[in-house]
């Protein structure tokens, strides 16, 4: 069976996601309290923890609400990678959306989060991956959206 060039970009683009926020390889959550205008998300190796690896780069990408499909003419909305020679040597805790970490250069310039869902992935050392699914409601609230829940925008 060929896959249509869509379909396979729909695989490239989800399947990942869904692994990633099922691995729990590397934890990343919201900040309590973090708001559209500070979104600051959470790093470690466990949720809540403290422990950090040394991160390679840090992806927000736009995607549909339902987990069904990349939303056409979106997708990334911030992209950050590790710069120096030694690529792995930076320990984030924290990120606030659109502000640029010491260490790390935009592949992406931060674009403004609207309504909607977006997936952030966050790569370190030692292969540990991870991510979640946040929601942006047209209020302006955020929440974190369970992979496994499919509900739609």
């Amino acid at each position: 069976m060929l896959l249509h060039p869509r379909q396979l970009l729909l695989l490239f683009r989800i399947v990942p996601l869904l692994v990633v926020a099922c691995s729990g390889s590397y934890a990343v959550w919201l900040d309590e309290g973090a708001t559209l205008s500070q979104l600051d998300i959470r790093l470690a190796t466990n949720r809540g923890g403290t422990s950090l690896k040394p991160v390679r780069f840090f992806v927000v990408d736009s995607i549909n609400c339902d987990l069904s499909y990349v939303r056409p003419g979106t997708g990334r909305m911030w992209a950050l990678s590790a710069d120096g020679a030694d690529k792995y040597a930076h320990r984030l805790a924290l990120v606030r959306y659109g502000s640029l970490p010491a260490g790390f250069v935009e592949d992406t310039r931060a674009r403004p989060l609207i309504a909607g869902c977006y997936s952030v992935i966050v790569a370190a050392e030692e292969g540990r991956v991870g991510g979640m699914i946040l929601r942006v409601h047209p209020d302006s609230t955020l929440e974190e959206v369970d992979p496994n829940a499919r509900s739609g925008a």
